[in-house]
């Protein structure tokens, strides 16, 4: 199986976003203070990683991606048994 780049970016953006919206439900089920403090954290730093992840998609749709970043994205397009967020 093979997955675009721009699927790979739409992928890990979801990803992050699926796992914010889960450390905040896991927070709002936390009986300790101190946990829920921590798993929102924990969820702001998805939330940053989601923000990060979106910045360089716009510059690849600027035409502005680092070649390293090609390099790894061929890597996984073609990892055996890759699959996308849809398939997990």
């Amino acid at each position: 199986m093979s997955i675009t780049l721009a699927q790979a970016m739409k992928n890990a953006i979801a990803a992050e976003h699926a796992a914010e919206k889960f450390y905040l439900g896991l927070a709002e089920s936390c009986a300790d203070e101190k946990g829920r403090a921590l798993l929102r954290e924990i969820a702001a730093q998805e939330r940053g990683h989601a923000a990060g992840l979106e910045a360089l998609a716009q510059r690849l749709v600027d035409g502005q991606l680092p070649e390293r970043a090609d390099a790894l994205v061929r890597g996984i397009e073609t990892t055996p048994g890759a699959v996308g967020a849809e398939g997990l």
